[in-house]
């Protein structure tokens, strides 16, 4: 598995999922960033206890995972705190990239009480 701990590992993984030729490298993952940090806003407010909107979740996760294939997993681990993992592991369930026993089951039904 890969292992991500620093912004320099990030960059230097992220870059590769770029490099295909199509589009503008820096506008695309400008863009797949800000998916990033929406989808910490809206774990967050998961976190805290309202006004999250789990489609939303669930389709950011979904480009995310898109984009970044099989290190999607490691990638939310390295950008997103700790307190947020257990959710991250609960969309990668969802999406069956994730095999982690540590997961929210309550949002774990939230996703699949939305997706079905």
């Amino acid at each position: 598995m890969i292992e991500i701990k620093t912004e320099e590992d990030f960059y230097l993984i992220a870059r590769t999922f770029y490099s295909n030729g199509q589009g503008n490298l820096e506008v695309d993952m400008e863009a797949d960033l800000k998916r990033i940090g929406n989808l910490k806003y809206q774990l967050g407010k998961y976190k805290n206890g309202g006004g999250y909107n789990i489609r939303y979740m669930f389709n950011h996760f979904m480009i995310i995972q898109n984009v970044f294939g099989p290190v999607t997993m490691p990638i939310l681990q390295f950008k997103c705190p700790e307190r947020f993992h257990e959710c991250i592991n609960s969309l990668g369930w969802a999406t069956g990239i994730s095999k982690s026993p540590e997961v929210d089951s309550q949002l774990c039904t939230l996703i699949h009480k939305e997706i079905r």
